[in-house]
């Protein structure tokens, strides 16, 4: 039985191509309203004093976080879990923007999907040749 070579594989070229982004929303529609908010996030948001992020955080009232934690955005009025991502917006027909994009959290920051590397579909998370999800350097811009 042939062993698969990870170095020669074509998916190696692939990753190491800088991705783009097409601006169609397709990964934070689709993943919904949720996300993994690390505590470097946390802490960066309340450092920053953007009550305007934390204010659709569930745990906006707790001082520190010592672990990753799944957050559903939610309404700040009435508590209800959002259908999106409350930062996500449209900014032109079938083009979507992240408006905290400076300082949008880290999950959203390293995800790239299959078709900004020119390897398949939008919104579907990008793997290498080994299965393991790829993480590019943000773009600025995207």
């Amino acid at each position: 039985m042939k062993s698969l070579d990870i170095e020669s594989h074509p998916m190696k070229a692939v990753a190491a191509r800088k991705p783009r982004c097409s601006r169609c929303g397709a990964c934070c529609l689709k993943q919904g309203s949720g996300f993994t908010m690390t505590p470097a996030d946390f802490k960066r948001w309340k450092d920053e004093r953007r009550e305007d992020i934390l204010r659709y955080i569930p745990l906006h009232h707790t001082e520190t976080l010592d672990h990753d934690v799944w957050i559903d955005w939610a309404d700040p009025d009435t508590h209800e879990s959002l259908a999106y991502c409350p930062f996500l917006q449209m900014v032109d027909h079938r083009a979507y923007a992240c408006a905290i994009n400076e300082t949008k959290p880290d999950i959203c920051r390293g995800f790239w999907c299959e078709w900004a590397y020119g390897a398949g579909r939008r919104g579907k998370p990008f793997r290498s040749a080994n299965r393991q999800a790829v993480k590019a350097a943000p773009v600025r811009g995207t």
